[in-house]
């Protein structure tokens, strides 16, 4: 059984090698990034930077919004990044935000809707035009977006099966991406990347579907 440390690891780890494959993208690439995301947005471009937007339980950063890179080549996509939400009841959200071209798509993963009356009450994805705690609005993102509807459920209800939904959502599901995923955050890990493989299994393959 993984633990909630493991679980931040996890995602600390991915986070990590999502900046170091940020340096490694061609320069143009990542101006032109910059450039599209905004002022009010910045991305994390080193280590310490995306620790501290993991650490930061209050979710007050700094004035800016900061965007973690993933490392991520999905077809189609120029670069993708996500943003941890911390809540006041413990459970994160994600922002995730991708770039294709001169236009941007953003989603919410969050978990279920608690309050009384509300419709969402599983973990879900929805699209969004702003994100983090203050609602930085995208400058490329389509005005008309709907942010409501529709919301797609997720499979599980923890941060991990937030997080996993994610970034199988930009990487795949083929047992050749997950095994390359689990040893890039968990190098020499056996028995860890064995335990997150199990998850996934049972998340997206459940064997009562037919």
């Amino acid at each position: 059984m993984t633990t909630w440390a493991d679980d931040q690891e996890f995602v600390r780890q991915y986070a990590l090698w999502g900046v170091r494959r940020w340096k490694e993208l061609p320069l143009g690439l990542r101006r032109l990034a910059k450039k599209g995301l905004g002022q009010s947005v910045r991305i994390a471009e080193s280590d310490a930077i995306a620790s501290r937007v993991l650490n930061d339980s209050s979710g007050v950063q700094s004035s800016d919004l900061v965007l973690i890179p993933m490392p991520c080549q999905a077809r189609g996509v120029g670069c993708a990044f996500f943003s941890p939400v911390p809540s006041s009841n413990g459970r994160t959200s994600f922002r995730l935000v991708i770039l294709a071209g001169e236009g941007q798509l953003a989603f919410r993963i969050e978990p279920a809707d608690t309050a009384t009356g509300w419709a969402h009450g599983y973990d879900h994805i929805q699209l969004c035009k702003t994100i983090g705690r203050r609602g930085v609005t995208l400058p490329n993102v389509p005005d008309w977006l709907p942010e409501s509807y529709p919301a797609f459920p997720i499979p599980g209800n923890s941060l991990v099966s937030r997080f996993l939904a994610m970034v199988i959502a930009m990487h795949g599901l083929s047992d050749g991406k997950v095994d390359e995923l689990l040893q890039r955050v968990f190098p020499g890990r056996v028995k860890l990347r064995r335990e997150y493989g199990n998850i996934i299994q049972r998340l997206f393959n459940p064997s009562l579907d037919s």
